[in-house]
């Protein structure tokens, strides 16, 4: 890899995670010299999948009480044509 340049990968077509010029990974050889700085971004990544994970739940929850809603409408609509009623 040339110097200055940063490597970026998505998980499961989510969001790009752009990884710093000869940063090796968690178990590289520049991994030893940088242990809490390490720690810090593992935390920060966590800290931020665990805010993702409760928007995704969040945006889910909400369609599918919309999606409930229009199915109860239409239930109820139809049951009014078959009475009769307008």
């Amino acid at each position: 890899m040339s110097e200055g340049a940063g490597t970026s990968f998505s998980v499961r077509g989510q969001e790009r995670i752009e990884m710093d010029p000869g940063d090796e990974g968690l178990f590289g050889s520049k991994a030893l010299g940088s242990g809490q700085k390490k720690r810090e971004k593992m935390s920060r990544m966590r800290q931020e999948t665990k805010a993702n994970v409760r928007q995704f739940k969040e945006e889910n929850k909400t369609q599918l009480l919309e999606g409930i809603q229009e199915i109860k409408s239409e239930l109820e609509r139809r049951l009014r044509e078959e009475k009769g009623d307008p």
